[in-house]
């Protein structure tokens, strides 16, 4: 066969071009697929620092949740935000009177008032504090308070239910939940598993606690092998355990509520206290004395004979011998940011406390009555669900249990085993707010109640009152005044939006406190 003069490839090379135009399509498509990466997946020269393992919850819990909480106790009691931040959450999810108790059994259909009556009756007894704790240190409202603190410091709150010789034979014990020890992990040989110290099943379903003491526990360091700091497994049903619980159902332990904040709380306190040492330095005005410059004295002399401090006294001045010098020191700290970059970090301290800004830093100089409305309403939302979270996780528990072991004990007259079931399921009333703009929102309120919106009661809730309690209160005011001969004048009817200005509902003229029109 005769050649053309054309030099064919061979086969290794056309193997070699396939293999490159593979390799090239792959290429692109790589770029292609990278360009549609989220960009805060993406590794490059600007986010090589951002470390994010790939880690299990639980796996960063036991890394940290010991130094995290011990930092965080450190804070509560040297940092006055952090300090701030716990009063708040105790303030407004608590309250000054507590989450309180609303047993609402019914009797066919209308309420069982004596056996309510009596239920209520019984547990405000038992929460006065030779009652209510193990230790007869705290009332019932001082228990809800300190879960609250614990849970908002620790992260979690550990409370046992134990019997006690009280007429109700129950009370609550606190326990540390440094009695968790985070290095405890464990398989057991029927198939549950010890996860820092908390024993769960196949399901995730907590089923006991393993209580060790502390080496640190009362100021004292117990040596290792110690019996005193042998494990006692505790049975869940026999604790109350509250964790902070938000982001990982998988989750054992819980992390302190403030961890996301306190390492920016933690600069911004030695920021301060930076400032605060450099203005003292500046407050302190010194000098230093110069002798005369003279080729007469010999370095083996020594210095001249001079003044070697000076006393300053006001309205005086010292004359130097002839020759001396006088050189003032005075530094200075000339930055005038430090009140804009002091708010800039509390704004983001507060976010992460989950907290308002202006009464978290008593901040209210550039608050306005708009602003400050929609961020009390936001911040009371926030409260209002720690509340809910509260009455589920702690106040319920108690109250079962509390009711079960006065039932046993017939502390509460009148109550039979058959009137359990009506009884186990009472409402909680928790702290409201008082109107941001009184007038206003009265007016509102009423407008609503008329207009079938919502009701009395509710409107008394959002307030933390209880309408029952309340009219029962006006029933006594009212027979009260029957006995004292004094007439009381009701104030004029609250009016809605369509009704003129003077009239009642019923479109009469409205009266005053005196009676007259």
């Amino acid at each position: 066969m005769q050649s053309l003069g054309l030099e064919l490839p061979t086969f290794s090379e056309i193997k070699a071009a396939q293999r490159a135009e593979r390799r090239a399509i792959a290429n692109a498509r790589l770029q292609e697929f990278q360009l549609r990466r989220f960009d805060a997946a993406v590794n490059n020269r600007i986010t090589n620092d951002w470390v994010a393992p790939a880690t299990s919850i639980n796996t960063e819990l036991r890394q940290g949740l010991r130094m995290m909480r011990a930092r965080a106790r450190e804070m509560a009691h040297n940092d006055p935000y952090m300090k701030k931040f716990l009063s708040m959450m105790r303030s407004n999810v608590v309250g000054p009177r507590g989450i309180r108790l609303q047993v609402r059994a019914t009797q066919g259909d209308e309420l069982d008032s004596v056996l309510n009556s009596q239920i209520e009756t019984a547990f405000k007894r038992w929460a006065n504090k030779e009652y209510c704790t193990a230790s007869q240190k705290f009332t019932w409202h001082d228990a809800q308070n300190l879960a609250v603190t614990q849970l908002f410091r620790d992260g979690e709150c550990l409370i046992r239910k134990v019997s006690a010789p009280n007429p109700f034979g129950f009370a609550l014990k606190f326990i540390d939940v440094a009695f968790l020890d985070e290095t405890y992990s464990t398989e057991l040989p029927d198939g549950n598993r010890v996860i820092m110290s908390v024993e769960v099943d196949q399901d995730e379903k907590i089923t006991a606690f393993y209580l060790t003491t502390p080496y640190y526990a009362d100021g004292v360091i117990y040596p290792k092998g110690s019996r005193l700091l042998r494990r006692t497994r505790v049975p869940a049903s026999e604790m109350i355990y509250i964790p902070f619980w938000l982001d990982d159902e998988c989750a054992t332990r819980s992390a302190p509520a403030a961890h996301a904040a306190m390492r920016n709380l933690r600069e911004l306190g030695g920021y301060i206290e930076g400032k605060v040492i450099a203005a003292r330095v500046e407050a302190c005005q010194m000098g230093f004395l110069i002798p005369p410059d003279t080729d007469e004295v010999s370095p083996l002399d020594g210095p001249p004979a001079g003044p070697g401090k000076i006393e300053a006294a006001p309205g005086q001045f010292k004359e130097l011998p002839p020759g001396w010098d006088l050189k003032m020191f005075g530094p200075h700290n000339p930055n005038g940011q430090e009140g804009e970059f002091l708010k800039a970090m509390l704004k983001g301290v507060a976010v992460g406390f989950d907290v308002d800004y202006p009464t978290f830093a008593s901040d209210l100089r550039e608050v306005n009555f708009s602003s400050i409305r929609a961020g009390i309403q936001e911040a009371r939302e926030v409260y209002k669900f720690w509340q809910s979270y509260f009455i589920a996780h702690l106040h319920r528990e108690v109250y079962l249990a509390w009711l079960r072991s006065a039932l046993l004990t017939g502390a509460i007259e009148g109550m039979l085993a058959r009137d359990f079931e009506r009884v186990q399921d009472p409402k909680w009333l928790p702290r409201g707010w008082g109107y941001v703009n009184p007038l206003q929102d009265v007016q509102a309120d009423a407008a609503r109640v008329v207009n079938s919106f919502t009701t009395r009661t509710a409107v008394a809730a959002d307030e933390g009152e209880d309408f029952e309690e309340i009219l029962q209160t006006l029933e006594a005011e009212t027979k009260l005044a029957e006995k004292y001969g004094v007439k009381l004048v009701s104030t004029e009817k609250p009016t809605t939006g369509s009704v003129p200005a003077g009239q009642d509902t019923s479109g009469t003229p409205a009266t005053d406190a005196t009676g007259t029109e």
